[in-house]
């Protein structure tokens, strides 16, 4: 895993969390997490997790549970399959 790969996967993570236990604001969230951007936010987290970060919010998505599009886990978010 890269560097900039990690600190994706430890920005995701931090999100995730936040939308799972807090009712913040989306712009809230991504700052809080790391991003700067909320485009670039929207984009990696549903890149990562299959789903945007509102739908997560809504159905209290757990870190665990989050998958990618290709069923991967978050934990291997970055690796080759």
């Amino acid at each position: 895993m890269t560097i900039k790969n990690y600190i994706q996967h430890w920005r995701i993570s931090a999100a995730q969390r936040l939308l799972a236990t807090s009712q913040e604001k989306m712009s809230n969230i991504a700052r809080a997490s790391g991003f700067n951007s909320m485009a670039r936010f929207h984009a990696t987290f549903k890149r990562a997790c299959g789903q945007t970060p509102a739908i997560s919010q809504f159905t209290n998505c757990q870190a665990d549970y989050c998958t990618r599009g290709e069923g991967q886990s978050t934990a291997s978010y970055g690796q080759a399959p």
